[in-house]
């Protein structure tokens, strides 16, 4: 299960919070109500199978579904950046 919590009815919306509301995230709308489900973008989990399936039960809009693709996107950019160039080796000060 990802971990969830509500947001304001402002970002019920659904898309891409402002950073100001702490790291990056996605609103996923909660159908029928005012509320929505909050997903970090900077902790997604490997297997998207329960993101998916949130996405899918909330029927969420096409701008959040875009968002979490970009979301997972940059993440695996960023997991394929580290593999192909490790960090240099620190150089002893003189």
């Amino acid at each position: 299960m990802i971990g969830v919590s509500p947001v304001d009815a402002d970002a019920a919306a659904g898309g891409a919070l402002p950073t100001s509301l702490g790291p990056p995230a996605v609103a996923i709308p909660i159908a029928g109500t005012a509320d929505s489900v909050r997903l970090p973008l900077d902790s997604l989990p490997a297997d998207t199978g329960p993101v998916l399936d949130v996405l899918r039960a909330e029927a969420a809009p096409l701008a959040v579904w875009r968002d979490v693709a970009r979301a997972y996107l940059a993440q695996v950019r960023r997991e394929r950046r580290a593999s192909v160039a490790p960090p240099l080796p620190v150089q002893p000060q003189s």
